[in-house]
Order: C-alpha cells, then sequence, then structure tokens
C-alpha cells in the first residue's frame, strides 16, 4: 500500500494544475489528480467515463475545495484489476476510495458522484456516514434497479460481449446526452465517446453487473446527517427526473438544481450551472 506522486499536467482542454498521484492497496491501482484547497472534495465519475468528466469544473472547484479526482479502477487510466464475472462491487470500490482518504490523512470529505459515482457515494455513506460533511447526487439515484433496467443492462452487456466496448460506447454515449445538445455540439459528444477508447470489455461489464446488484439506498438519504446535493436533469433517462422528484424530500437537509432542457451529462450540457451548484453546496458547507 502507498501513494506515489508525480507532477502532471490537466488531461482535459482547460489549463489548471494538479497533482498526479498513484494508490496501491491490495493488487489495486487507483490513479487520481489533487489539487486545490479548502474542504476535502472527493468527485467520483460515472459508467463510460473517467476523471477528465469533472475538467470543466475544477479550475473554480479548486479555489473552494482540495479536489481529489480517482479514475475509478478500470477507468482512465486506472487499470481493470478483474476479468468479467470476478470482479469488485461497488462496495469494494468505496472502501477502497475510504483507504485513499485514510492514506491522504483526510478524516472527513465532501463526496459527490456522477450516476454510477453517486452509487458509490450512497455506498460509502452507508459505510462511515460519520466521515462525510456533505455528500450528492449528481444525476445518480438512491433506487435500485427496477427489473426492466436490469434486463437492459444485461441486453447491453450481450452487446459488449458480441461486439465490444467501444461498439457500445458508440451507441450508448450519444443517448446519455438532450436530443437538441448532442445534435449542436456533435463534437463535444465525439469527444466522450473518444475518452472511452480505453475501456475494456471486462470493465463495462463488471460494472454493469455491480450495478444490476446494488440494493435499493433510500435509507441512506433518510438518514443524513449532514446536507446532501441534487443535480437533476429535467430530460435524463438514465436517472429520471420523476423519480429523483421522489427522493430529494428524503434528507432533513437537501441541496436541489434542476437544470432545464439537460439529460444525464450536465457537466457538458450547462457546465456554468452544474459548477454554481456544486460551488454553492461547498460554500454552503463552510
Amino acid at each position: 500500500m502507498g501513494i506515489v506522486q508525480t507532477p502532471a499536467g490537466p488531461a482535459g482542454p482547460n489549463t489548471f494544475s494538479m497533482t498526479h498521484a498513484i494508490f496501491e492497496k491490495d493488487g489495486i491501482t487507483l490513479h487520481y489528480r489533487h489539487g486545490g484547497s479548502g474542504l476535502p472534495l472527493l468527485l467520483l465519475h460515472g459508467f463510460g467515463e473517467d476523471s477528465r468528466i469533472f475538467d470543466h469544473c475544477l479550475p473554480t472547484l479548486q479555489q473552494v475545495a482540495t479536489c481529489i479526482v480517482p479514475d475509478l479502477p478500470g477507468s482512465g487510466r486506472s487499470p481493470c484489476p478483474w476479468v468479467a464475472g470476478h470482479a469488485q462491487r461497488l462496495e469494494n470500490m468505496s472502501q477502497l476510495l475510504w483507504q485513499l482518504l485514510d492514506e491522504l490523512g483526510i478524516e472527513k470529505a465532501v463526496v459527490l458522484g456522477h450516476s454510477m459515482g453517486g452509487y458509490i457515494a450512497l455506498c460509502m455513506h452507508q459505510q462511515a456516514s460519520g466521515r462525510m460533511l456533505g455528500w450528492g447526487l449528481l444525476h445518480s439515484t438512491a433506487f435500485a434497479d427496477s427489473e426492466e433496467k436490469k434486463a437492459t443492462r444485461r441486453k447491453a452487456i450481450q452487446f459488449i460481449q458480441q461486439h465490444g466496448a467501444q461498439a457500445f460506447l458508440q451507441t450508448a454515449i450519444p443517448g446519455l446526452f438532450a436530443p437538441a445538445f448532442a445534435e449542436a455540439n456533435a463534437a463535444v459528444v465525439q469527444q466522450l465517446m473518444a475518452d472511452g477508447a480505453g475501456f475494456s470489455p471486462a470493465a463495462l461489464i463488471d460494472y454493469y453487473e455491480a450495478m444490476i446488484a446494488r440494493p435499493d439506498r433510500t435509507a441512506e438519504l433518510q438518514r443524513s446527517q449532514v446536507p446532501v446535493l441534487f443535480v437533476l436533469g429535467e430530460l435524463d433517462k438514465a436517472a429520471p427526473y420523476a423519480d429523483l422528484l421522489q427522493q430529494v424530500a428524503m434528507p432533513d437537509h437537501a441541496h436541489i438544481t434542476v437544470l432545464r432542457h439537460v439529460a444525464h451529462m450536465g457537466m457538458l450540457e450547462q457546465p456554468a450551472a452544474f459548477e454554481a451548484a456544486l460551488v454553492q453546496f461547498l460554500q454552503s458547507l463552510v
């Protein structure tokens, strides 16, 4: 176990300074970036993404928080430590992230997760709610998959097995955006697909299996003793707006941002509004 730090420039289009580091634990290698000042903020990306999904926000977020932005195992620069069918689960990734924070000497942090990253944030709250200063679901849900959703994910697994990871992402990623945005911003959609070129079938299949297996965790919203941030996309099909409306009243203290005309990718579809929601939430915790 340990951390190796190396200087690194930005991984995305914006100019900002972060340090690239590597955390190793029990045979898993986790690459992450960190930088900034203020409250510790752990940012967790979603399925088919890596830490670069937050690059548009990081220059501003680093002014109000110490950002820790990992590539989850199997994503970005973090290698996939398993083969399909013999994978870690969301709970294991959650424990790994707590161990990372332990290694960094961080007792309490803010944890915000996009999509699948939100599922991991829910796990982290379940495992150690007393270590959270605040947390949030960014286009994510505490509901378990419906039987219909599980069937859809299983069909996706079959597609990946037959056609590969890249063919799947080429078909899946455009549907994460609002149709009008995707039509007017084809380069943004294409860049996200290009960023996913390194995914292995094993990693994507395992993520799907982990998401299918996850339980309902609305109890974590109900028992939260710290503020919870919700960022909702009005046109989101992956984390439906109607589902999230049922959840925003569950915590005693919730911050809610609804992004109009936005689907699942608010940080790219309306970056200024998305960024403002995160900054306001962080400032409210000070």
